[in-house]
């Protein structure tokens, strides 16, 4: 029987819950040896997204990514992120897209708000046909 991305994923983050921080390389590169050896190296992004969500969950926050044209004070975003997501610990992540005119896009796991002037003009272009 064949472990599943998820599977490894949950054996990696309770691996890592109950180990000391400084043990974590150690941990880690055990846990890639098994898998390098099983031949499943192919897994990992998935593990990882995996781990990554165990984690947020873990810790009660929603990460969400913030693309501009360029870099926005994190007070601005930790402003208009709370009008978008109220009541929501954030683990924020900004990224630099200079091919925005202007505004942001906002993305969790579940949803994406296009507030960019692109996206603006994208709806409206959708509207008029």
């Amino acid at each position: 029987m064949r472990i599943t991305a998820k599977q490894y994923a949950c054996a990696l983050f309770e691996l890592l819950q109950d180990a000391p921080h400084d043990q974590w390389g150690t941990l880690s590169q055990g846990f890639l040896l098994r898998i390098y050896k099983r031949g499943e190296t192919k897994l990992l992004p998935e593990i990882l997204r995996y781990v990554d969500e165990l984690q947020h969950q873990a810790a009660g926050t929603v990460p969400v990514t913030v693309t501009s044209a360029h870099t926005i004070d994190a007070s601005v975003i930790e402003q208009a992120l709370a009008k978008l997501l109220p009541h929501t610990a954030i683990d924020l992540n900004q990224r630099i897209d200079e091919q925005l005119i202007g505004g942001i896009r906002v993305e969790t796991p579940n949803t994406r708000w296009d507030l960019s002037v692109h996206g603006q003009l994208h709806a409206i272009q959708q509207t008029l046909t």
